[in-house]
């Protein structure tokens, strides 16, 4: 088994998951461990825990675009006096570019 994968098992086994979890604040990689009672009763934890039934993953082209695009938004509505709307149309504007040149790509 190369070095990489190795380290992914080391990384997401139970026993570095209980506690990497708590420390670093992220879900745990490993369904089971949400049933930890030490994680299931974390204040900052429990709420994310509880939504994982009916929780789901959504697609993302770029996170860090899309993000850039909602600040921008908002900075040119709050530092420069943007009409709202606009701002939001041209941010959407840039991430449907994004989407439309990834799709793109599929042919």
């Amino acid at each position: 088994m190369i070095a990489s994968a190795k380290f992914i098992d080391f990384l997401s086994s139970p026993a570095v998951q209980q506690r990497w979890t708590p420390r670093i604040g992220e879900l745990p990689a490993r369904q089971a461990l949400a049933a930890n009672p030490e994680l299931a009763n974390n204040e900052k934890l429990a709420p994310f825990i509880q939504s994982l039934p009916f929780s789901y993953a959504t697609f993302l082209v770029n996170e860090a675009d899309l993000r850039q695009a909602v600040i921008d938004a908002f900075d040119q509505v709050v530092l420069n006096g943007v009409d709202a709307k606009s701002a939001i149309q041209e941010a959407q504007d840039k991430v449907q570019v994004q989407l439309d040149e990834y799709w793109a790509t599929f042919g």
